[in-house]
């Protein structure tokens, strides 16, 4: 092994030491509290108020339809 493939190797084995110590650094249990923390901050929709649909006769009886 000459001098050259020798340096490649070494960088080779630099570059991926470094990819490990990234992979290392994020914990996902800590990036899936983090997700629900900032969804729990989100302002909550108003939920949709259900329309009474039924027809009222004038007098107030409800219609046949209903």
């Amino acid at each position: 092994m000459n001098s050259r493939q020798r340096y490649k190797l070494r960088r080779k084995e630099k570059r991926m030491e470094q990819r490990k110590e990234e992979s290392r650094k994020v914990n996902s249990f800590d990036v899936m509290a983090q997700i629900i923390f900032e969804l729990n901050k989100l302002p909550t929709a108003q939920a949709k108020s259900l329309r009474l649909r039924k027809p009222i006769m004038p007098n107030g009886d409800i219609t046949a339809r209903a």
